[in-house]
C-alpha cells in the first residue's frame, strides 16, 4: 500500500502538466485580493448592470482593476450602447486620464435579445497622506425602439343601447399592451369603450411616464401614432399629422417621472356592426443612465 501510493504521488504531476494541456485557453478577468461584486441598479427595464473590483480598499499607489457588464434584459435590441467613465478620482497617476469611453459593446454597439459585454480597465492610484472615499462616476446611454397597440371598438347606436340595457358593453374584448421599457406610453379617453358610431367630441389623451431613473433625449420626432381606420378627424395637440399617421413635434419635459399628457380628439365612423380596430404607438427612443461606485483609497501616512 505505500508502495501504491508512491506511485500516485510520482504520478499525480504528471497527469495534471497533461491534463492541463488539453483545457482551453480561458480569459477571465484579473481579479485577486478582496473581490467586491455589486450588482448595481441600472435604473431602467432595459439593461442588468454589475461591477466587480479587486478591492474595495487600496493603499494609496497600487492598482485596481474594475470590470463592468452591461446586458440586455428585453427581447428587442439595444442600440448605439456606451460606457463612460467620466469622473475618477484618486486615480490620476501624475496625468489626468481620458474618460473611459467605450462603445464596442454586442455586435458593434448592439446588444441583442438575452446578451452582455464587459469591459474592464486597471488603473494606479496615487497617493496622498489621508484616506479618500473615491466616488467613479459613470454614464450609460443606449438607443431602443418600442411599440404598443390599444383597440378602438364601436357599436351602431341601436346595438349600444340595447347592449346597454342588457349591461354587456363590458362583455365586448378591447385590448391593448404597454412598454417594457423606461418609457411608458398609454392611452385614456374622456368615456369608457366601446364608442358609438358616427359620432364626433371623444376625447383621448396621451400618457407618458418615465418608469426608470435616467432622462430621456428629446423625444421630438421619436412618438408616432397610427389611427385605426374605424376612426377620423384625429387631431392632437403638438403632433403634426400625415395621412393617418401623427407625430410629435415637441420636447417633453419630465418631473417626478411625468410629462404633461397630450390632449387628442377624434369621430367614429358609421358601422352596421361592432367594429374593433387597434390603434398603433411606435417609440424611438434615447436613455441615459447616471451611477458611481465606490473605492477606498488610504492614506500612506495613516496605516
Amino acid at each position: 500500500m505505500i508502495f501504491m501510493k508512491k506511485i500516485i504521488l510520482i504520478l499525480l504531476p504528471i497527469v495534471l502538466i497533461s491534463l492541463c494541456s488539453y483545457l482551453p485557453d480561458l480569459q477571465l478577468p484579473f481579479l485577486t485580493g478582496n473581490t467586491q461584486i455589486a450588482s448595481i441598479d441600472s435604473g431602467s427595464p432595459d439593461l442588468f448592470l454589475n461591477a466587480e473590483t479587486t478591492s474595495a480598499d487600496i493603499k494609496g499607489g497600487r492598482s485596481v482593476q474594475v470590470i463592468f457588464e452591461l446586458g440586455n434584459k428585453q427581447n428587442y435590441n439595444l442600440n448605439n450602447v456606451k460606457l463612460v467613465v467620466y469622473d475618477h478620482p484618486c486615480f490620476v497617476s501624475g496625468e489626468p486620464l481620458p474618460a473611459f469611453n467605450k462603445t464596442d459593446c454586442g455586435n458593434g454597439g448592439t446588444l441583442r435579445a438575452n446578451q452582455s459585454c464587459i469591459w474592464s480597465w486597471r488603473w494606479d492610484s496615487d497617493t496622498s497622506d489621508m484616506d479618500r472615499q473615491c466616488s467613479i462616476k459613470f454614464l450609460v446611454t443606449y438607443e431602443a425602439k418600442n411599440s404598443i397597440y390599444q383597440d378602438i371598438a364601436i357599436l351602431p347606436e341601436t346595438e349600444y343601447i340595447q347592449r346597454q340595457l342588457a349591461k354587456t358593453l363590458s362583455n365586448i374584448p378591447v385590448r391593448s399592451s404597454s412598454a417594457a421599457g423606461p418609457l411608458n406610453v398609454y392611452l385614456t379617453f374622456s368615456e369608457p369603450q366601446p364608442f358609438i358610431a358616427n359620432e364626433s367630441g371623444y376625447g383621448m389623451y396621451i400618457n407618458y411616464n418615465n418608469a426608470g431613473n435616467g432622462f430621456f433625449g428629446n423625444m421630438s420626432g421619436k412618438i408616432n401614432l397610427t389611427a385605426p381606420d374605424n376612426i377620423e378627424n384625429l387631431s392632437c395637440a403638438n403632433y403634426s399629422k400625415s395621412g393617418s399617421i401623427l407625430t410629435l413635434n415637441k420636447k417633453l419635459d419630465f418631473i417626478n417621472g411625468r410629462s404633461v399628457p397630450t390632449n387628442c380628439n377624434f369621430s367614429t365612423i358609421s358601422a352596421p356592426t361592432l367594429n374593433i380596430r387597434s390603434l398603433s404607438i411606435g417609440v424611438d427612443y434615447t436613455y441615459t443612465l447616471y451611477n458611481s461606485i465606490s473605492i477606498t483609497v488610504r492614506g500612506t501616512n495613516v496605516h
